[in-house]
């Protein structure tokens, strides 16, 4: 069991590691061209919910703009998934080795 565990915890570190970069990998600007640097992606980005992102992204429009801006994001980023991205090369192996573990496991879409 405890190396049923090493191996959960270096490819849990993996992944991070490979998501973190493929969410901060494209360099955008916010209000007016200051960069979104990886500094405030961490303190400002990461992690946060759609209604707070309205808050500091989108400061300066209504609040009802902001919210549907980021709902309509939110719509073409499932879209995207749901259409386009295929499971990693792997993944279902891992899942299934996660399961012979007996791993707790939760849920995300």
């Amino acid at each position: 069991m405890e190396h049923c565990v090493t191996q959960i915890l270096s490819i849990c570190m993996l992944f991070a590691k490979c998501f973190v970069r493929l969410l901060n990998s494209d360099p955008s600007d916010f209000n007016g061209g200051t960069p979104i640097t990886e500094e405030f992606f961490i303190e400002n980005i990461s992690g946060r919910h759609n209604e707070d992102l309205c808050h500091i992204l989108l400061s300066d429009w209504e609040i009802q703009r902001s919210r549907k801006f980021m709902e309509d994001q939110e719509a073409m980023f499932q879209r995207f998934v749901s259409e386009q991205l295929q499971p990693m090369k792997g993944l279902q192996k891992l899942r299934k080795w996660i399961e012979d573990c007996r791993f707790e496991k939760s849920c995300c879409y």
